[in-house]
């Protein structure tokens, strides 16, 4: 499934946990879901949400969610 994933320009949810950890990210946001998942809209909406989050959180402890559509995001920094 990885080498599927890289191949195609994405990441798992582990590699994006991986990375949010070695930049020292304060929240992660799992956006760009693969279509194949279209089942986000349908019934297992949670069931499939949740095991994202609980895939990047093997790598990364801090705050992690799904984005969705019309999601405002405040991003903060050192340059503030």
């Amino acid at each position: 499934l990885t080498a599927r994933t890289i191949c195609h320009g994405h990441s798992t949810p582990q590699m994006a946990g991986a990375f949010a950890q070695a930049v020292g990210a304060s929240s992660l946001v799992l956006t760009h879901i693969s279509p194949q998942y279209d089942g986000l809209q349908s019934k297992h909406e949670e069931d499939i949400s949740k095991s994202f989050v609980d895939l990047a959180k093997t790598e990364f402890a801090r705050q992690v969610e799904i984005a969705h559509d019309d999601m405002n995001i405040e991003i903060r920094g050192e340059w503030e």
